[in-house]
């Protein structure tokens, strides 16, 4: 079976790839992308992470970024991981040991990327954290306060960074990772200054289980900033509160007028579902609640 790189770690570094016998893996500063410099009685100190002939690297969960091999000198193929070869520590006696982290200022175990993107058919594209579970934001934050404390952080326990730990983003997050210092203690990531969370409901990679829960959590939009996250907010609400205000004056009219009213009622959520400046946020996830919404008051 060919060896996985997968996510392990410490309390002492965090979270780092280790192999499929859970024994940390290491990078070498020395190297450069897609060729070892290691050899000789380097490589007997540090053995490369390698596959046999016509195996290819198995990804484990929360490793985001790409596998590959080069061919080694003496023939053997080596593992990459974002093109830069893996290997081991001789002296590491079991798995989360990391004792070669910082030899010689040119060893380090290696961070997978703290927030990367998944996506579905249904919402487009979110954001997941390094285990590749999705993450979410929740409208009653604002950017660079969080506001889920007590029973809201059981629910939704925030995305944090441990001692030790770098905020790296995966292929294709283009927003700014930052940090916020929690009322409870632990240093929260940011995206584009909003939050990040966990819905305690999602079992497995791929779940999006917490998306519209309440009206007021979804799944973490990568194109989100703070100033059009504000505005899709107030636009909702205005869209929302027009359709109550349509459901209630449907129940009171008189039946000559019903169809007519129901065919300028239809037309306006067309409108709202073919609005694409909504829909290009949230990959279509908040306006599709708006249209939802309707959609039952239409009845």
């Amino acid at each position: 079976e060919s060896p996985a790189v997968k996510v392990g770690g410490n309390a002492d570094h965090g979270n780092f790839v280790v192999g499929l016998n859970g024994m940390s893996l290491y990078t070498f500063t020395k190297d450069e992308p897609g060729k070892s410099n290691c050899s000789g009685k380097c490589a007997t100190a540090w053995p490369p992470l390698t596959v046999a002939a016509g195996a290819s690297p198995s990804r484990g969960a929360g490793v985001s970024g790409s596998l590959g091999t080069i061919t080694r000198a003496d023939g053997t193929r080596q593992v990459t991981y974002n093109d830069w070869p893996h290997y081991y520590w001789v002296k590491d006696g079991k798995p989360g040991e990391a004792t070669g982290q910082n030899a010689g200022n040119v060893w380090f175990v290696v961070q997978p990327s703290t927030v990367s993107m998944s996506s579905s058919a249904e919402l487009g594209s979110f954001l997941t954290g390094f285990n590749g579970m999705t993450l979410y934001t929740f409208t009653k934050d604002t950017a660079g306060v969080s506001n889920c404390s007590g029973q809201c952080v059981v629910n939704w326990p925030p995305l944090t960074i441990r001692n030790g730990e770098s905020v790296l983003s995966g292929k294709g997050v283009l927003g700014g990772l930052g940090l916020i210092k929690r009322a409870d203690g632990p240093s929260q990531i940011t995206y584009n200054g909003w939050p990040l969370y966990y819905w305690i409901r999602d079992a497995k990679p791929g779940d999006t289980t917490g998306h519209n829960v309440g009206t007021v959590w979804f799944v973490a939009d990568p194109d989100i900033s703070q100033t059009n996250y504000q505005k899709l907010l107030n636009r909702q609400f205005v869209n929302e509160r027009l359709i109550q205000l349509l459901s209630s004056i449907s129940a009171q009219l008189p039946a000559t007028l019903q169809a007519e009213f129901d065919a300028i009622q239809k037309a306006y959520l067309a409108v709202i579902a073919g609005n694409k400046d909504m829909i290009k946020w949230q990959s279509g996830g908040a306006d599709r609640r708006i249209v939802r919404t309707a959609a039952r008051g239409a009845r």
